[in-house]
């Protein structure tokens, strides 16, 4: 299977919403063992950064969103691509109610 290859970089852009969710999740994480939090926010940096390199590389889950999931914590990252940005629109628990992000711009 060819993979695509995006000719120009796009820019990174994290929605409040994502952004609230992913702070939420490393305050419960370093609740539960102090450092974890920062874990899981490096762990999402890396991964985000990944994506924005290569954003078609992860599936599809409709027609406009894409999902990378966590292999260390319970969370996938859904983002949508554009010609400019990579825009990061949740950081979604594996056991949270599924779509709840759809509505997000």
């Amino acid at each position: 299977m060819s993979e695509r290859v995006d000719a120009a970089p796009r820019r990174p852009r994290v929605l409040r919403g994502a952004s609230t969710e992913m702070n939420h999740a490393a305050d419960e994480y370093d609740d539960a063992r102090p450092g974890l939090g920062d874990e899981f926010l490096t762990t999402v940096e890396t991964a985000f950064n990944g994506i924005v390199q290569a954003p078609h590389r992860w599936p599809r889950i409709d027609a406009r969103h894409q999902r990378y999931v966590l292999r260390r914590f319970p969370f996938s990252l859904i983002y949508r691509v554009n010609d400019a940005e990579v825009v990061l629109v949740a950081v979604t628990h594996h056991k949270r109610q599924p779509n709840y992000w759809s509505r997000r711009r």
